[in-house]
């Protein structure tokens, strides 16, 4: 997947990529975590305007 930065949406597109595999993972390792989805307890959130 490739996501072009200068497009207005490409951040909110990578966040829904992250959080899907975040899902993804949590759910594999069969943890539910009701932090997960909170920017402060996902490491791979990524900070505002960081792309």
């Amino acid at each position: 997947m490739a996501l072009d930065r200068h497009l207005p949406d490409c951040e909110d597109i990578l966040k829904e990529v992250i959080w899907a595999f975040s899902d993804f993972v949590r759910d594999n390792r069969g943890v539910y975590d009701p932090e997960a989805r909170s920017p402060a307890g996902n490491p791979w959130y990524p900070v505002t305007g960081q792309f």
